[in-house]
């Protein structure tokens, strides 16, 4: 048997496997969860809204997808964003970014942004600390209390 002959037999296992890889339900995470604190001048700050983007360039979050407010702690909270998709795609690596900004002094501003390039399943927890660089400070900036293994 030739293998142009066989080329059919061989195309027909090789269309279910990849069907039946790509025709399960699958669940991409956008941003993973956040939990933060924001102090100004080493303070706690309450209520205070946040507002998360996931478009890198938003560094005003006008196109944010969630918000929350600082308790009385200046904890803050986001919960994962997830796409769910009704196939797995052949590529399951994406570059996920977010922006967190924080309505303070009159106005939004970017207080952290970042990203990761990963599978669909990020599940580790972000902790973020938020503070004024000094007294006289306006600008809040975050840093990631937990290293990333990504």
């Amino acid at each position: 048997m030739s293998i142009m002959n066989s080329l059919p037999l061989l195309t027909l296992p090789l269309i279910a496997l990849v069907s039946a890889c790509t025709s399960t339900p699958y669940s991409r995470v956008l941003a993973p969860p956040i939990n933060g604190v924001l102090f100004i001048n080493s303070e706690p700050k309450p209520g205070i809204n946040l507002y998360l983007s996931l478009d890198s360039k938003d560094i005003s979050c006008n196109k944010h997808v969630k918000k929350t407010i600082s308790d009385e702690q200046g904890q803050f909270y986001f919960a994962s964003i997830k796409e769910q998709m009704s196939y797995t795609p052949v590529m399951t690596y994406y570059l996920n970014e977010w922006v967190i900004c924080a309505d303070i002094y009159g106005s939004k501003q970017m207080i952290y942004s970042d990203n990761y390039y990963g599978q669909e399943r990020m599940t580790e927890s972000f902790n973020l600390t938020c503070d004024s660089h000094g007294k006289l400070s306006k600008q809040i900036t975050c840093r990631n209390d937990i290293a990333r293994k990504d």
